[in-house]
């Protein structure tokens, strides 16, 4: 399925993105984003579907907080995820990370979170502060000196700030897309239950 964006909203206190998809369905995500001095803190995200122009609006709240520090550089591989509401069979929405990296400025250690078969499943009520990645597979690396491609990377004039908003726009993307790949198959699985 095919989607376009609608509506593209990003600033210091947060970032809102809206898509159109094929069939006239629609997706809205809408998180706040926080510049602490440590952290990059990600929360408070509300999503909004439509999967017809007949069906209602569907709406839900992302319970969890997502603090990336600010000294450390992220990397994620192949990563399931799958939020539910409390003990539903089906999840509500599904995230498939790809190769995600998260950069900052003058980082000290690295965190590695390689391919893992395993779906992660959350809570979408949950209002857990997500600050270490290894409980979840992910194990942290200190370094005493920036990688090359790194200090390419700054040479070019990338500021921590502009590497955020590219991260923020590119996860926001892959959710939006299997937000709306998710509920297409959704409302296909209820057609055929008729």
């Amino acid at each position: 399925m095919r989607n376009q964006i609608n509506d593209f909203n990003i600033d210091d206190s947060g970032i809102m993105i809206s898509f159109q998809g094929l069939y006239r369905t629609w997706f809205a995500i809408d998180c706040k984003l926080s510049n602490l001095d440590k952290y990059i803190e990600i929360s408070g995200c509300y999503v909004s579907t439509k999967t017809s122009p007949q069906n209602p609006f569907d709406n839900f709240s992302i319970g969890y907080t997502l603090r990336l520090n600010k000294n450390t550089k992220y990397l994620f591989s192949t990563q399931k995820i799958r939020f539910k509401k409390g003990e539903t069979r089906y999840p509500t929405l599904n995230i498939n990370l790809l190769d995600l990296l998260v950069t900052f400025r003058g980082y000290t250690q690295k965190m590695v979170m390689e391919s893992n078969e395993n779906i992660i499943y959350c809570d979408l009520n949950s209002t857990v502060v997500i600050d270490d990645f290894s409980p979840y597979g992910g194990s942290y690396i200190n370094v005493s000196v920036v990688d090359v491609q790194d200090e390419i990377e700054h040479k070019q004039g990338f500021s921590t700030t502009k590497k955020l908003l590219v991260l923020i726009i590119s996860l926001m993307a892959v959710i939006t897309s299997v937000i709306i790949f998710f509920v297409y198959n959704r409302c296909r699985q209820s057609r055929n239950n008729e």
